[in-house]
């Protein structure tokens, strides 16, 4: 077992629901067709809430779940940082552009 780059340690965050929001309706609003480059983008190198590595860990994590894989980012990413109201936050934020409840269909195993 290795352990990760010292650079790539990052201290633990709380973020409130407010901030995980804000980000995620970012990437709802830019990312059209594709999300993912701009939750890299948001998450590690705009805000630094997360480095490269953990960035690429959380991903692979939510790709191991059923549903589309930012939502599911949005979930394990809210809720490590901000809690249940985070994780409602975050997954709240990325699908109210989108046509509301309708829209999170595929992440119901996710959320329970």
């Amino acid at each position: 077992m290795t352990l990760p780059d010292a650079e790539e340690v990052l201290p633990p965050l709380r973020l409130s629901p407010g901030e995980l929001a804000r980000a995620f309706a970012e990437m709802s609003l830019h990312g059209f067709g594709g999300v993912t480059p701009w939750a890299h983008h948001i998450l590690v190198e705009r805000r630094g809430w997360l480095g490269d590595r953990e960035f690429a860990e959380l991903l692979s994590l939510s790709q191991l779940v059923p549903g589309d894989n930012v939502s599911n980012l949005a979930v394990i990413f809210g809720y490590r940082y901000g809690g249940t109201r985070g994780s409602l936050a975050a997954l709240g934020s990325l699908y109210h552009h989108f046509g509301g409840p309708g829209a999170l269909r595929g992440v119901s195993a996710v959320v329970a």
